[in-house]
């Protein structure tokens, strides 16, 4: 249950793909879970300016209760690229990985989490990483109800976009076992 989509480069300026809000793409509430897979590679890397990050997928757009996952790319610290994956509800939690991604370099990347969640699990090359958290609004995760659409390599609005290739997205309403 869920989506799979193949390959697409996105330039980091206009590419991106909007899919309309569907049911299976929402998960929500207790005794939800997600896990979303994925291979890329990185033409650009995002700047500390760019606080939000490149999205790989998100479903709806930043703001309480906007939004209910993202796994992204983001620029924690001068010098350090890593996934991370978010909630954002009336309280938002993210956390990113340990692995420096570099440009021009094939990654596979994972996420898994289930709604009240202390921690999500982030893979690269299948490996498990050690998590920082970047926002800890809330205590767990937490998937709110949204009607906002699913973008792949942007949000949900069409913003935050990913600079690199994409391939072989798949997102689950399951924790998917050894990722």
């Amino acid at each position: 249950l869920g989506l799979r989509w193949l390959a697409a480069l996105f330039n980091g300026t206009t590419s991106k793909i909007i899919v309309p809000s569907s049911t299976p793409l929402n998960i929500n509430g207790a005794g939800s879970h997600v896990t979303i897979i994925a291979r890329i590679i990185l033409n650009g890397n995002p700047t500390l300016a760019d606080a939000l990050g490149f999205q790989v997928t998100r479903k709806g757009t930043e703001g309480a209760n906007l939004s209910n996952y993202a796994f992204e790319v983001v620029q924690p610290t001068s010098g350090n690229v890593r996934i991370q994956f978010r909630s954002v509800g009336s309280a938002g939690r993210s956390q990113y990985g340990s692995t420096d991604l570099a440009t021009g370099k094939e990654y596979i990347i994972a996420a898994s989490c289930s709604h009240g969640d202390t921690n999500a699990n982030l893979y690269v090359n299948g490996l498990l990483e050690s998590l920082t958290n970047s926002d800890t609004a809330s205590a767990t995760y937490q998937f709110p109800s949204t009607t906002g659409s699913l973008g792949i390599g942007s949000d949900g609005s069409g913003g935050q976009l990913l600079n690199g290739y994409l391939y072989e997205l798949a997102i689950f309403s399951e924790i998917i076992p050894g990722n």
